[in-house]
Parts: C-alpha cells; structure tokens; sequence
C-alpha cells in the first residue's frame, strides 16, 4: 500500500543522457481560500483534468477528459479512461499512484504535482503522448464514494458551472500554460463555490474553494 503523500519524499530525477527536456519538470500548483487548508479527511476530492488530445473539457462531462489526476486526502493517484467497458461506453481505472510526484504546500494551502517530462516512462509522457494537451480544475465532495463526486468548485466560473469549458488551459510539454490563457487563468474569485443541501453544516467548503491555479515549467 503506498504511503499518504505527505509521508512521501519529494525527489526531483536526474535526466538522462540526451534528453531535450532535460531538468524540465511540468508542476501542476493549485492554491485554496486562505481561510482554509487542504483537506486531509477524505471528504472530498481536488482533480486535475486532462484531454490527452488537446480538446476543449467540461468539468461536469466525462466524455470531455481522457485522464485525471485526484488527491483524496491522502493519495495522489492517476486516472485513465478505458473505452468499450462496459461496451459500449467507457470506464475510468486508477493506472498509477503519484505521492512521490505529489505534495501538500508547506501553508497547507496549495496542492502541487510534478511531472518529469524528460523521463519516457513518466506516467504523464505514457498517457499524453503529444506535445500539447488540455487541462482543467474542480473541487468535489465524496457523494457515494463515487470515483468524482459533485463539483463544488472550478476555475473562473462561481456558483455557475454553465460554459466551463471556457476555462479549459491549453499546455505545451515543454513550456506550461500557452496564449491565449482562460479568461480567470490563474486567479479564482474567493467563496464562489456550489453548497449541497444534503451536506452538513460545517462542511469545509473553504477547504475546495480554489483559489489559484497554474501550470507552470521548472
């Protein structure tokens, strides 16, 4: 069983001989409310989402995303998109675990993963296999231990997640987010999240209100 991320150790490789994108690490930073601090309990998820085929996504449609990464609370783990399971339709299967990739800011307010794209056997470089692609964001509770729950939160667009896609960011391997960027890319305004009547009271919605988001090259 993996450790929680925030027991990992946080390496960064050495790239190989020859490698074009050497010392180049693609970093996926989100940032939250500052009245509150990522959540650590499992009761709910942040998800980075991505179109391995540079597609507009829409955070409330799972046709629009080939892959995301989720940290639950204690583990970063990637997911792929298998198609024809169950024929003919498609299902989502956790292809690898990412707590060496993934940390917990040292604020406890901000989520980061690297990605070392000078490593071909990098789980981003295995399931992304073209220069550019599309990314988006979303906060989620936990609704029925589904694999993502109901948003609560997503870059730019408050209490309605009408038109999202807008905000999808288009990322280049080797340099980060490209022009043109998402209206809202990297600020989120502050408690413009979606409240669940079903939900109790003093559920940490601070905890996945985004406030930031960037995808940057180191």
């Amino acid at each position: 069983m993996a450790l929680p991320a925030a027991a990992q150790p946080f390496p960064l490789p050495l790239p190989g001989p020859g490698n074009p994108f050497a010392r180049r690490f693609l970093t996926f930073t989100l940032n939250i409310n500052p009245n509150g601090v990522i959540d650590t309990t499992g009761r709910g998820y942040y998800l980075f989402l991505i179109n391995a085929f540079n597609q507009q996504i829409e955070v409330t449609d799972l046709d629009s995303f080939s892959d995301f990464v989720r940290f639950d609370g204690r583990n970063f783990d990637w997911f792929h998109r298998q198609a024809r399971l169950p024929r003919p339709g498609f299902q989502f299967f956790q292809a690898a675990n990412l707590n060496i990739a993934g940390r917990i800011g040292t604020d406890q307010r901000s989520l980061e993963v690297i990605f070392d794209i000078g490593e071909s056997t990098n789980i981003l470089n295995q399931f992304v296999q073209i220069p550019f692609f599309t990314v988006h964001v979303v906060t989620s509770d936990n609704y029925q231990n589904a694999i993502i729950g109901r948003p609560i939160d997503t870059l730019g667009q408050g209490p309605d997640f009408g038109k999202n896609s807008l905000q999808t960011l288009r990322v280049r391997k080797n340099d980060g987010a490209t022009v043109p960027l998402p209206q809202y890319y990297p600020v989120d305004p502050l408690n413009d999240f979606i409240t669940q009547p079903d939900l109790p009271p003093d559920y940490p919605y601070t905890n996945f209100d985004i406030s930031r988001f960037e995808v940057t090259i180191r």
